[in-house]
């Protein structure tokens, strides 16, 4: 049986919180035109995607913090 975590526990392996986890993982399952679980419903993430979900989750922090640089630094970027 394939072990699954929670956002909650990704967070950790990611070293952030479990908030900005389910962030990234509704923004990759739209891009990738997957459902995510609606309301009440749970993620459940396979262990085997770690590797790769890190990868992705760093790049999507980068893209982030670089907007926000640039919002910063030019008061008419939106």
């Amino acid at each position: 049986m394939t072990k699954t975590l929670t956002p909650k526990e990704l967070a950790v392996e990611l070293n952030s919180d479990p908030r900005t986890v389910r962030k990234f993982l509704r923004e990759c399952a739209r891009a990738a035109e997957v459902e995510t679980p609606g309301k009440g419903s749970r993620w459940a993430i396979e262990s085997k995607h770690v590797r790769t979900l890190r990868t992705g989750f760093q790049r999507w922090s980068e893209r982030g913090a670089k907007a926000a640089e640039v919002n910063q630094t030019d008061p008419t970027a939106h």
